[in-house]
């Protein structure tokens, strides 16, 4: 026993929509819409930033000190401070994140090595 599909009444409904679509005039609102929006002179858009190449950085590990070792201490042994303390450099550029204030600045993650 074969299921035939009534493929004449497909037909006939999908007529009967499309004809009942054509006659309806419900959309004049929308089509004035479009008309004013067609008669508007175009707009602009502003031009993009320029995106800075990026500056590629080699980091050579072995030249500078890990990040996991102690601090070098700026107190000599017997208290009183060293002559080589570490001191800032006043007179340097500051780099591109020292612009930003610190209450603005979130840490999102940590770095560990062999859990230090």
């Amino acid at each position: 026993m074969t299921i035939r599909l009534p493929v004449n009444g497909f037909l006939l409904v999908a007529v009967v929509l499309m004809v009942g679509c054509g006659f309806s005039d419900s959309n004049q609102d929308l089509r004035d819409f479009i008309a004013e929006n067609k008669r508007r002179p175009p707009g602009r858009i502003k031009e993009p930033p320029k995106i800075e190449p990026y500056e590629f950085f080699l980091y050579d590990a072995y030249r500078l000190r890990s990040p996991f070792d102690q601090p070098i201490s700026a107190v000599a042994e017997d208290g009183s401070p060293s002559l080589n303390s570490v001191q800032p450099d006043f007179s340097r550029q500051k780099e591109r994140l020292e612009q930003f204030d610190l209450y603005t600045l979130y840490m999102v993650g940590s770095v560990s090595r062999e859990g230090v």
